[in-house]
């Protein structure tokens, strides 16, 4: 999403995704860097509902991985739900990851 330098974080965007999933019967849990909610204070409604991703150094980010797709793709594997992202987990940046295996074959079916 394009945001004009200096504007706030669009959390108008992430309230409408929760809103969307929700009236589909999931339980949302969107995950967010612990930079992001320093800088841009979630309104008090959508911080209850917020997963902050741990803190990693070497985040895989210059690869292509960062890591809360890293932190979002771990937790669907371990309790075997659904995830949306708008990553492409089908690209060479994963293909040496130990998510690779699993994301080849059950993971890209709960994408």
């Amino acid at each position: 999403m394009f945001r004009p330098k200096g504007s706030s974080y669009p959390w108008d965007a992430v309230r409408c995704a929760i809103k969307f999933y929700e009236k589909l019967g999931f339980m949302t849990q969107p995950v967010c860097h612990q930079a992001t909610l320093a800088r841009h204070s979630p309104p008090a409604e959508l911080r209850k509902k917020l997963v902050q991703c741990p803190v990693v150094d070497d985040d895989g980010r210059q690869e292509g991985r960062g890591s809360e797709r890293i932190f979002v793709v771990t937790l669907a594997k371990t309790y075997e739900c659904p995830f949306v992202d708008n990553s492409n987990y089908r690209e060479q940046a994963w293909s040496g990851h130990d998510l690779w295996p699993w994301l080849q074959k059950a993971g890209l079916a709960l994408k």
